[in-house]
């Protein structure tokens, strides 16, 4: 008879496991597992199995030691990495790796306010945009930003910036604001003339008068501080740097707390230990008291070094292994990832000098089963496309044959610098029915064209006043009509404001619109459009009361946006990101809140540009698209890095700092060559994600910039390293050879449009800026919106007229008359109504005080001059050819005779006149203005001048810009109209994509978005 099996105690399991474990252990591993006492620095480079070899000190410490497992601390820097450590503990060591306290350092923070402080909701991102938002709306905050939106906007995410970046350096509002004014006082010293020049103002130097402009600007900003800190107070709530510094703060202040802390954890391990920042620095120092030598074991890479822009720095690591005196192990074994992809990561660090290449990673990877199919025999492949839609389609066809071979999807990633250069490949992947899904944070839904034209239908169901948003989203390609016919019928809507109630009876009544010839629709589109505005017209009524959620999700089915949507994943991917938003504010709010309430955090997002992450599909085998910073961490058997173009991993310089910020941290090492050290070890970072293979590629051009790309250094190191730059073997195909019929009518449609409309000196600039804009703008007249600073400026320039007329009547003017009229013209524009009443306060209160000091300044030159109101032009006949005669027309806003026959024109300005493309454009504005007049005139009457006339805001000054308008500079403008009706006959000008907005610069218009998708529509 067998003798009986005698079962395993835990503790035997436990002892057999880590034996076994520790048995296949490197020997630097061991010696880091095996050092249980003082500080040790660990210096683990990719793939070194550093988690792993974290698990087993845990567990060493429990077996060889007396410390309990509730006595250890690990921190680290994810919540999944965090999760991996606890699940590997677990298999271990069983349900005692429930004990140990594994978390992020936020999380470890808010433990300690919950056990011993006052447990306080954390604010998101989007409250704390708010609370800035609103400071920069008040009349302190006009310091900080000048009057137009765009840059209270910039302000508004400058200063959230500012205070998270003060924050992780331990520096609160007095203390901020006390530095500011020592260095106030040091100007004085520094910048003070040493030999005064003959009419030279003040004490101090024009550098000097500089950097006191710079300051009082932070000193504004400090008092921005102190109201958010105040604000966050007041609402109960804290946020996310507001953990550590609560926690910070009450470990140093309240001694039995800090005794029970340091008590409770006998060993502290730190995972990535080069991404901890001054603030995570001081609290692990509170932690760990004031041994010099503490029992503390940190493992991090320096060459891993990715978050600088988040207080890190690379330097930390050698910093505390200098100050703690630490035993340092270095993991160099690479059991990851294939020979070549480590010896070409290699190459990458020793092209960026000694401060990069510190130690060089060992290959002892496995030997894969099962070998990629041939062009992987290198491992690392460097590629060149010729266009980004070339790019996007080779990725897509290697992924399929790859997966072909046997390499599961989700062992594949497509990895770019930022969201935008991954979204290609996204659609390529669709349309070969690979699946595939967009991980990670990155997403403002409403940056997405499609999700934008679908937010304007959601305004229209939220509102059913809002007729502009009808008009707009009635040109998207989910409405069902052909495009050219749905542009056309936009186009007649357009003048209308029209509900979709109204819309509905026009059409039902057989689509003729107020007594016109042309009916709205044809007969054989009315049934379609009327099953399509019905379901839509009976969500509007229900709206008031539903969930935002259950409207959005119906407005999405009924509309057809859905069925469009689910055709193209990075759509998808907007479109779920943007429902789910919509629900977290359900869940925040105390009722669940109607669409319309919801909008008001849904517009927020867009204006501060606030990323959120989506959620992945459910399925598991999908090819997951991120950005490198996203991929930290994570590994792969094939790597698609793409779009590595010098233009998007190169910095082009040092950005000037909006505000004076102390030299230090996270301030100090943001430099020109700082960054470009980050971009090289997150190129390094992106390299080492791979086992197998290693795809590199960049595209010489892009629909986004029409100067040709060149590779990124980086991919030029590797090419110098040994690896060939191979050019894609795909041909590109010529841009429209043969154009679609529905193209075709398209082009003569808008050729048609073109000759029976007027050009304006707008819709010229329009269409230099892009011709789309004047497409959708100015000839088919889809509306906009109200724009604040617009109709303030249009308020303005009625007072002014009014002025005018009563001064060359005769009539009494002052600047109270001026104001009076002012007044009257901003509330006939209800402003309240549109803007809400603290906009409508402040831009009140900013004319007021504008239009006063700009009389007071230029009333007695108004008068001198005779200056004459408005002079309108409409139906001046321009020749073409012999056949074809173009119309114009135009508005100006004041005239002058300086003597007999001839016209000095003033145009009246409220924006800022310093940008070069503005200045530009006025310029071409007051040309236009010189050929209507002398066609008007017949030529009896010249314009040798022209004046814009600044009238300034609260913080500008007023100023006059006189140009003088030559007789060629007519013939400049001549050609421009005969260039722009060239490319409109031809269809020229619809062949390219509309131009994205200039760098950080938010996508107000929905004329962008609108004009995407129908150039996607009619063929690309």
């Amino acid at each position: 008879m067998a003798p009986k099996r005698q079962r395993r105690t835990p503790t035997q399991s436990f002892a057999q496991a880590f034996a076994k474990a520790y048995r296949a252990l490197n020997q630097a591993q061991k010696e880091a597992v095996d050092t249980l006492a003082g500080p040790v620095v660990v210096i683990a480079g990719p793939g070194t199995g550093k988690t792993h070899m974290l698990t087993l000190r845990i567990a060493n410490l429990i077996r060889a030691t007396d410390t309990p497992p509730a006595a250890i601390l690990a921190l680290t820097f994810t919540d999944a990495a965090a999760q991996e450590m606890r699940t590997r503990l677990i298999r271990l060591i069983g349900a005692r790796g429930y004990e140990p306290t594994i978390t992020t350092f936020h999380g470890f923070a808010a433990t300690i306010l919950r056990e011993f402080g006052e447990g306080e909701e954390v604010a998101d991102q989007l409250v704390r945009y708010e609370i800035m938002e609103q400071f920069v709306e008040s009349e302190a905050g006009r310091a900080v930003a000048s009057g137009n939106e765009e840059s209270r906007r910039k302000a508004a995410k400058a200063l959230c910036e500012l205070v998270a970046n003060l924050k992780k350096e331990g520096w609160d509002p007095g203390r901020y604001r006390a530095w500011l004014e020592e260095e106030r006082a040091q100007v004085f010293i520094r910048h003070a003339y040493k030999r005064k020049p003959k009419h030279a103002s003040g004490e101090v130097t024009k550098k000097g008068k500089d950097i006191l402009a710079r300051i009082e600007r932070a000193l504004a900003a400090a008092e921005a501080y102190a109201h958010y800190e105040a604000s966050l107070r007041q609402r109960g709530v804290l946020d996310y740097e507001d953990l550590l510094v609560r926690a910070l703060a009450l470990l140093r202040e309240n001694g039995d707390v800090r005794a029970a802390v340091r008590e409770r954890y006998l060993a502290v391990l730190v995972d990535e230990f080069q991404d901890t920042n001054p603030l995570q620095l001081a609290l692990l120092a509170e932690v760990l008291g004031e041994d010099p030598q503490p029992d503390v074991f940190v493992v991090g890479d320096p060459e891993q070094a990715i978050y600088r822009f988040q207080g890190a720095a690379s330097e930390t690591i050698h910093k505390v292994q200098r100050a703690w005196r630490a035993r340092t192990v270095v993991l160099t074994e690479n059991y990851r990832s294939h020979e070549a992809i480590l010896r070409a990561a290699d190459a990458l660090l020793a092209a960026g000098g000694e401060a990069h290449h510190q130690h060089r990673l060992a290959p002892k990877a496995p030997k894969p089963q099962v070998a990629l199919p041939p062009g992987w025999d290198a491992a690392v492949r460097l590629v060149e496309a010729e266009t980004q839609e070339d790019e996007a389609q080779a990725v897509a066809e290697e992924i399929a044959r790859l997966a072909q071979a046997g390499v599961p999807l989700s062992q594949m990633v497509v990895l770019g610098r930022e969201w935008k250069h991954v979204a290609p490949v996204a659609r390529a992947l669709a349309e070969r029915g690979v699946a595939n899904t967009m991980v990670g944070e990155g997403i403002v839904p409403q940056r997405n064209p499609a999700v934008r034209a679908f937010l304007q239908l959601l305004r229209a169901v939220a509102f059913p006043d809002d007729t502009i948003s009808l008009r707009q989203a009635l040109v998207a390609p989910w409405v069902p009509l052909p495009a050219f016919d749905r542009v056309r019928f936009a186009q007649r809507v357009a003048s209308r404001s029209t509900s979709l109630a109204y819309l509905i009876a026009q059409v039902e009544g057989g689509g003729e619109a107020g007594g016109e010839e042309a009916p709205l629709l044809p007969p054989r589109f009315r049934r379609r459009m009327l099953e399509w505005l019905a379901p839509l017209a009976s969500l509007q009524e229900e709206a008031s009361i539903l969930p935002a959620e259950e409207v959005v999700v119906r407005a999405a089915r009924e509309s057809g946006f859905l069925a469009w949507a689910l055709k193209d994943p990075v759509v998808y991917h907007a479109f779920e990101v943007l429902l789910d938003d919509v629900r977290a504010i359900q869940a925040q709010e105390s009722r669940v809140p109607t669409l319309a309430e919801a909008f008001s955090r849904i517009d927020r997002r867009e204006r501060g540009g606030i990323a959120r992450a989506g959620f992945p599909l459910l399925a598991s085998d999908v090819v997951p698209l991120m950005t490198v910073h996203g991929a930290k961490g994570r590994e792969f058997d094939v790597v698609f890095l793409v779009g590595a173009a010098s233009r998007h991993w190169e910095e082009k310089g040092e950005k000037r700092k909006r505000f004076m910020v102390p030299p230090l941290g996270s301030f100090a090492g943001d430099t020109k060559e700082a960054r470009l050290q980050d971009e090289r070890r997150l190129f390094f970072v992106a390299l080492t994600r791979g086992r197998r293979g290693v795809w590199v590629s960049y595209a010489k051009r892009s629909p986004e910039y029409e100067k040709e790309g060149v590779p990124s250094r980086f991919l030029v190191d590797l090419a110098e390293g040994g690896w060939a730059l191979e050019p894609l073997s795909r041909v590109a195909l010529p841009l429209a050879v043969h154009k679609k019929p529905s193209r075709q009518r398209f082009v003569e449609w808008v050729w048609q449009q073109f000759l029976g409309s007027q050009i304006s000196p707008t819709a010229l600039n329009n269409f230099l800026e892009d011709p789309w804009k004047y497409l959708l703008v100015s000839l088919l007249r889809i509306p906009e919106g109200r724009k604040a600073h617009l109709a303030y400026g249009t308020a303005v320039d009625e007072a002014i007229t009014a002025q005018l007329h009563a001064l060359r009547q005769g009539e009494e003017v002052s600047a109270e008359h001026l104001n009076e009229a002012f007044l009257t013209a901003w509330q006939a524009k209800e402003p309240e109504v549109w803007f809400g009443e603290e906009i409508a306060n402040r831009y009140r209160e900013e004319g007021k005080t504008t239009l006063d000091r700009w009389w007071k300044q230029r009333g007695e030159w108004m008068r001198e001059k005779a200056i004459q109101p408005k002079r309108k032009f409409e139906s001046v006949a321009y020749p073409l050819e012999e056949d074809v005669t173009l119309w114009l027309k135009g508005e100006v806003d004041a005239w002058f005779r300086p003597q007999p026959g001839k016209v000095v024109v003033v145009d009246f300005k409220t924006g800022d006149i310093s940008e070069r493309e503005k200045r530009e454009q006025y310029y071409r504005q007051l040309v236009f203005y010189k050929l209507l007049w002398e066609l008007a005139s017949g030529g009896k009457e010249v314009v040798p001048q022209g004046i814009v006339e600044f009238v300034g805001s609260r913080t500008n000054q007023p100023s006059q810009r006189a140009h003088t308008l030559p007789s060629e500079s007519r013939g400049e403008i001549e050609e421009a109209i005969r260039s722009m009706s060239a490319a409109i006959r031809s269809g020229d000008a619809w062949r390219k994509p509309p131009a994205p907005p200039r760098k950080d610069r938010r996508e107000e218009e929905i004329w962008r978005a609108l004009a995407s998708l129908l150039f996607e529509e009619l063929g690309g």
